[in-house]
């Protein structure tokens, strides 16, 4: 495997890693820019060729994995979830949820 696309991989598992672990934070284009030095078109550029997913996207189906998770094995209400979970809104957690299961 060639060294270019070595350096690929390991920023996409780099940023992939950042990411499922801080999924409930406000995570941005700009705000990946800043932790990791890359602009925000190159990482929007990365996620949509290896991804086919806009950032926001993949953010939100973990934050929609994490609800459904939690609503399984937890009594707490929707509500509860889908702020813990990073939504800012309820409107945005349907938005997000009708977009990613169509």
């Amino acid at each position: 495997m060639n060294i270019a696309i070595k350096n690929v991989f390991k920023t996409l598992i780099t940023f992939l890693i950042f990411i499922n672990n801080n999924f409930k934070n406000d995570l941005s284009l700009k705000t990946l820019s800043q932790k990791f030095g890359y602009s925000p078109e190159h990482i929007s550029r990365i996620f949509h060729r290896y991804f086919d997913l806009s950032l926001p996207d993949y953010v939100n189906s973990l934050r929609l994995e994490y609800i459904e998770k939690n609503q399984k094995t937890t009594k707490h209400k929707i509500t509860e979830l889908l702020f813990d979970a990073g939504f800012n809104s309820i409107q945005t957690y349907y938005r997000a949820k009708k977009k990613l299961n169509s």
